[in-house]
């Protein structure tokens, strides 16, 4: 689905909502959303790290929860 059809639809769905409690929880939500964004600006080199990171897992390049504890032992008796 289209970002598009997807705000049309979130739209069309709002209209037809009567509780205020849950129109404000909607509300609050897209605030503190578009708040985040506001405050996220990510730098180059930090959206390149994002995308090594994204890469490594696409391509398995990854350690168990098992193998990064044993090595973190392993450092800390150095």
């Amino acid at each position: 689905m289209t970002t598009a059809k997807l705000k049309t639809k979130v739209i069309d769905k709002i209209k037809t909502i009567d509780d205020t409690e849950l129109l404000e929880s909607i509300y609050n939500l897209i605030e503190s959303d578009m708040e985040l964004q506001v405050s996220m600006k990510l730098s180059k080199n930090q959206i390149a790290a994002i995308e090594a990171g994204r890469k490594d897992i696409r391509d398995g390049n990854t350690f168990t929860d098992e193998e990064v504890r044993k090595e973190i032992d392993k450092l800390l008796k150095e």
